[in-house]
């Protein structure tokens, strides 16, 4: 581990972990979109297999339920997915650039945080809807046995506060960016 006090490092060390950084989360934000999009695919056999057996067993048809869990299952795992996609291009583009200070950059965040809100409020929605299928009986394997309907709140919000934070980000990004702007001009 590097040693060296933080007063004394130049600005090509502190570029060359930065580079490192945004590398390794390059990788890892990868690794995460092809896991999540298995595993949506995983999910989504699983399902199935599991209502043609269900069916098959002399089971009453679950459709509802089992379209639901997978559009469910789908909206979150590859809403995340597509969050982990925007980071990864967003470390991509912060190894590349320059200088992390740059609006293109700024807007990738401003996407990546609008993405994260579209996602909490279509989870929200969606868990709307269900509670109020499960409510008029069109659907029962959400409802658990004391009535109570059981979706996930938690997820919900703290999607839309990864949302915020990150529109907050990006907003700093873009003052940033000016900040740098006026900085490359005085030179």
């Amino acid at each position: 581990m590097d040693t060296t006090d933080v007063m004394e490092r130049t600005l090509a060390q502190e570029k060359g972990r930065f580079d490192k950084f945004c590398k390794l989360m390059h990788v890892f934000s990868t690794l995460m979109w092809i896991l999540l999009t298995i595993g949506a695919v995983f999910c989504l056999i699983v399902s199935i297999v599991q209502e043609v057996q269900y069916e098959n067993n002399g089971g009453e048809a679950r459709m509802p339920e089992t379209l639901i869990s997978v559009f469910y299952v789908f909206l979150v795992m590859g809403g995340i997915g597509l969050l982990w996609n925007s980071a990864r291009h967003i470390f991509r583009r912060l190894r590349t650039a320059e200088t992390p200070f740059c609006y293109d950059i700024a807007d990738k965040i401003k996407g990546t945080g609008f993405l994260a809100i579209l996602l909490g409020i279509m989870s929200f929605v969606y868990r709307m809807i269900v509670e109020l299928l499960a409510r008029n009986g069109v659907i029962k394997h959400f409802v658990k046995s004391d009535g109570f309907v059981d979706i996930g709140y938690p997820f919900i919000y703290s999607v839309i506060i990864l949302g915020v934070v990150l529109m907050m980000i990006a907003y700093v990004f873009n003052y940033g960016c000016k900040l740098q702007q006026e900085s490359d001009e005085t030179l």
